[in-house]
């Protein structure tokens, strides 16, 4: 069910898991130790509900799943971001890069759209990277992360959304 901010639940609790249940509680700090991965997983252990899911870099997937499954969080996603920030790489690399996280324990796959390749208009080369983005990450969640601050225009943020719902991507 879609929330309405304009007419928000009267009950606070009951605000606070809706929007819980529509946000990722995320870390993507370079260099993290598992130690602070263990902390995001214990501060998605709220009294309101869990996130929609947690999202962390590939290498932390196996540590994110395990402390929510040691916290009864087994049904709280794990959401891998494999080729962020930079959005860069091959069809090749990216497949090979969603199977390790899949493999890991990840139950979603945030992938960033090769923007720069989008603004050079390499569309083709996007074309290719977003079907094996979602080839590979079946039948888990794919969402495509845009980059819209980088694509600046509302013409090449629409074009990067129409790809992306073009290949299948479950989110944008």
């Amino acid at each position: 069910m879609p929330m309405r901010l304009d007419n928000p639940p009267a009950d606070p609790a009951a605000l606070a898991r809706r929007v819980l249940g529509a946000i990722d509680l995320t870390r993507l700090e370079t260099g993290d130790p598992p130690q602070r991965i263990e902390a995001l997983c214990a501060a998605a252990d709220t009294r309101f509900g869990p996130p929609a899911a947690v999202c962390v870099h590939p290498e932390h997937v196996a540590t994110a799943r395990a402390a929510l499954d040691a916290r009864g969080l087994a049904d709280t996603p794990v959401a891998a971001v494999p080729n962020f920030p930079s959005g860069e790489g091959t069809a090749a690399k990216y497949e090979a890069e969603i199977a390790a996280a899949l493999a890991a324990g990840a139950q979603e796959i945030d992938w960033v759209l090769p923007w720069r390749r989008l603004l050079a208009d390499e569309e083709t080369f996007v074309r290719v990277a977003l079907r094996a983005a979602r080839r590979a990450s079946a039948p888990a969640r794919l969402k495509v992360i845009l980059e819209s601050g980088e694509l600046a225009h509302p013409d090449a943020i629409r074009r990067a959304s129409l790809l992306a719902i073009d290949a299948g991507a479950d989110f944008i």
